[in-house]
């Protein structure tokens, strides 16, 4: 007898963008955890346990972005005068601190993509950041 019982494979995804106005920076940072296809092979899909483990750490990413948004500017690592240093400073954190938690992870059925500057990512996520696997980070600094 064949299992015909379709198993979900998922995609964790990270996105950043940094902008600038005359006296602010304004940083944005989307996690998102979406099903991406499907499987008949139970054990090539993450376990419930699995997606709650990674929906941890995209809370986790998201707590750690907001400190280090806050630290840039106070240590003047993000600065009006070098936007374009300032934004590969930042979306180097984000991609970095986003391969970090997901390096050591072997979940069957995960993928882990990060987008440079995926404005619809950001835009789909900040529109949906209240659902249960999306996470956006908006956080705007005086730089005066």
């Amino acid at each position: 007898m064949t299992n015909n019982t379709e198993h979900a494979t998922w995609t964790v995804s990270a996105t950043s963008c940094i902008t600038y106005t005359r006296d602010t920076v304004t940083f944005k940072a989307a996690w998102s955890l979406k099903p991406t296809g499907n499987t008949n092979v139970a054990t090539e899909a993450p376990t419930d346990t699995q997606l709650e483990e990674v929906r941890g750490e995209i809370d986790l990413l998201h707590q750690s972005e907001v400190q280090n948004s806050a630290f840039y500017v106070e240590k003047k690592f993000i600065r009006s005068d070098n936007p374009e240093e300032s934004k590969r400073l930042w979306e180097a954190q984000v991609s970095q601190d986003f391969l970090r938690s997901f390096a050591k992870t072997e979940i069957p059925g995960l993928t882990v993509v990060v987008v440079e500057e995926d404005q619809a990512l950001l835009d789909l996520v900040a529109a949906e950041a209240d659902a249960e696997n999306n996470r956006y980070f908006e956080q705007t600094h005086s730089l005066k």
